[in-house]
């Protein structure tokens, strides 16, 4: 397998803050996590920096209120540039309003971090991005012919791991009219299939393995044991006239969905749990949990959009 080039090297990150303890702090915090660091003192500055270097930066920790343009006004600007819009955006911010916060997400931003900065979730957050950026640079890297998805109306994939989740769902987001959106959603919906459903990981567990940098290698212990070896989880795609419909099923004991449909402020600050809530909002027109909660079903509006971009 070819890897991204950001497996080569160390990572990259521009710290943007107006506030000089505060890069002093983060800079502190993420020593000897093999990151290089680069610092910007305002947004403006950010920008001509990420616009002049557009793959130098593996992510961009953002201050969400600063003097002149502020953190959100660059974090739109980020996600509108072809060459930037990939780069993971983690806001910093004092903010404790929920409204606040889930702009920030909708906005499209790949965490939130409270300050006070706790180092343990400064850490696992800033290994969570550039992984996620790794793995989306060589899905963009493995570019391949995809004119022949256009004639596709139905398709069924099974998959057992995160990595094979990950594929899949970027096999199938170049059937839909925002690509990346329908990336987001997808990524979400089959990682929980795998995660929650079939191997079992409670919320709980979850935020533990993820504050200790620790999940990646709880899944695969758990993927080598005896009673989830053979579980596997699918995905089931197909075309109508006005939309796509996906449906993704577990052989896991399902769970409580209702509270995950809405961003909630018990959990905004945690390290996860926002991904189904970002989901419905951002890249489904439909989402309906089935049952015990280990089927859902998606649909992506064909309304007023090409079903098929160029890749």
């Amino acid at each position: 397998m070819k890897h991204s080039p950001i497996a080569e090297r160390n990572p990259v990150l521009l710290v943007v803050d107006d506030e000089p303890f505060n890069q002093f702090a983060i800079s502190e915090f993420l020593e000897g996590s093999g990151c290089l660091l680069e610092s910007a003192q305002s947004a403006e500055e950010a920008w001509d920096t990420l616009v002049d270097n557009p793959d130098k930066f593996d992510a961009v920790l953002l201050d969400r209120f600063m003097q002149g343009m502020d953190g959100l006004d660059l974090l739109r600007r980020i996600k509108r540039h072809d060459r930037l819009k990939l780069l993971p955006v983690i806001l910093q911010t004092s903010a404790s309003s929920a409204e606040q916060i889930a702009e920030g997400l909708y906005e499209g931003a790949f965490y939130y971090l409270a300050k006070p900065f706790k180092p343990e979730v400064i850490r696992a957050v800033v290994a969570t991005a550039v992984r996620d950026r790794s793995e989306r640079l060589h899905m963009r890297e493995s570019e391949q012919n995809w004119h022949t998805l256009t004639h596709l109306t139905q398709a069924q994939f099974s998959f057992r791991t995160p990595q094979e989740a990950r594929y899949i769902a970027d096999w199938l987001s170049r059937l839909c009219p925002s690509r990346q959106l329908a990336h987001l959603g997808l990524v979400e919906l089959m990682l929980n299939a795998v995660e929650h459903g079939n191997l079992g990981l409670t919320y709980d567990e979850k935020t533990h393995f993820l504050a200790h940098s620790a999940l990646p290698d709880e899944i695969e212990r758990r993927l080598d044991l005896p009673e989830y070896k053979e579980k596997v989880a699918s995905i089931h795609f197909s075309r109508a006239d006005r939309c796509l419909r996906f449906t993704i099923q577990d052989q896991g004991q399902g769970f409580d969905w209702q509270p995950f449909l809405e961003m909630s402020m018990e959990r905004i600050m945690d390290n996860h749990g926002r991904g189904i809530a970002m989901a419905r909002s951002l890249a489904f027109s439909r989402l309906d949990y089935l049952g015990c909660g280990n089927c859902v079903a998606a649909e992506i509006s064909l309304a007023s959009a090409e079903p098929y971009p160029p890749a």
